[in-house]
C-alpha cells in the first residue's frame, strides 16, 4: 500500500507541476477545454492499462447502482472539482492551491460519518484538526 500512495504523490506533484506550465503556456484557452484534453488522455492512458492487465473487460460487470454513483462521483470529482481546479491553478500558486485543494479530505471526514456511518476516533479529528491548521497557516500569505 505505501508504494501506491508514493506512486500517486509523486505523480500529483508532477501532474500539478504540468497543470501549471500548461495554463501558463495557453492564458486564452478556455479552462473546460484543457480540462477535457487531460480527461480524455487520462481515459486513454486508462484504457490502454486495462486492457494490459485485463480490467477493461470487467467494466461490463459494474452493476447499474454502481454505474449511477460512479457518474455522481466522475460529475464531482473530475467534472465540477477539475474545472475548479484548473481554474485556480490558472490563477494562483500551484504550491498553495494544491495545498489548499488537498484539504478535501476534511470535507469527506465530514460526510463519511453521518452517511457512511465510519467511527469519528480521536486519531481523524487530531488529523483534521492539524490539516485545516495547516490551511490557516498558509491562506495567511507569503
Amino acid at each position: 500500500m505505501l508504494t501506491a500512495v508514493l506512486i500517486a504523490t509523486v505523480s500529483w506533484g508532477l501532474g500539478a507541476v504540468f497543470d501549471k506550465t500548461s495554463l501558463n503556456s495557453m492564458p486564452d484557452l478556455p479552462i473546460v477545454s484543457a480540462v477535457v484534453v487531460r480527461q480524455a488522455i487520462a481515459l486513454a492512458a486508462l484504457c490502454i492499462l486495462g486492457a494490459f492487465n485485463g480490467s477493461l473487460r470487467e467494466v461490463r460487470k459494474v452493476p447499474t447502482s454502481a454505474w449511477v454513483l460512479l457518474c455522481i462521483s466522475g460529475a464531482f470529482g473530475v467534472g465540477i472539482a477539475g474545472v475548479a481546479y484548473y481554474y485556480a491553478v490558472q490563477h494562483g500558486e500551484i504550491s498553495r492551491i494544491s495545498v489548499f485543494c488537498s484539504g478535501y479530505p476534511i470535507i469527506t471526514l465530514l460526510l463519511a460519518v453521518p452517511i457512511l456511518r465510519e467511527a469519528l476516533t480521536v486519531p481523524k479529528v487530531v488529523g483534521t484538526v492539524l490539516v485545516v491548521s495547516g490551511l490557516v497557516v498558509l491562506s495567511g500569505g507569503g
